[in-house]
């Protein structure tokens, strides 16, 4: 499977198609913030205030600045064999951070949210995968 993967996709795509779903989340988190999107159809429906819903969807665009820093920095630092190294673990670890969100979005209490970010997360987590697996 790693290989059909590593085949079929390049990388090149691969980033993009990462970039492309973290700015649909990063959109998808500020209408939250603003209130256009009711915060009920975040973090699986769980949330029980607004307090509680800026901590979060804080946290949440945070993440997805560090995690996409990361992408950047294995994309362009690549040739410092030290940043490639620990660029490519933290992509594997990201890919499965990303594979245990899909199981939530699919548990999400939402069904909004569990239609929308079930895909979105998992093609998430197939394109770090993809990016960790060094050419």
């Amino acid at each position: 499977m790693l290989t059909t993967l590593k085949n079929k996709l390049s990388p090149n795509t691969a980033r993009l198609g990462y970039f492309a779903v973290t700015l649909i989340a990063l959109v998808y988190h500020a209408l939250i913030l603003s209130g256009v999107v009711p915060y009920k159809y975040a973090w699986g429906g769980r949330l029980q205030s607004a307090e509680q819903m800026i901590q979060f969807e804080s946290v949440s665009i945070a993440l997805l600045l560090i995690f996409s820093a990361i992408v950047f920095a294995h994309w362009k630092l690549a040739e410092k064999v030290v940043v490639k190294r620990i660029t490519t673990v933290l992509l594997y670890v990201l890919s499965v951070v990303f594979l245990l969100n899909t199981v939530g979005n699919l548990l999400a209490v939402s069904l909004l949210e569990a239609i929308l970010f079930t895909p979105l997360t998992f093609l998430s987590a197939l394109f770090l995968l993809r990016l960790a697996l060094v050419d």
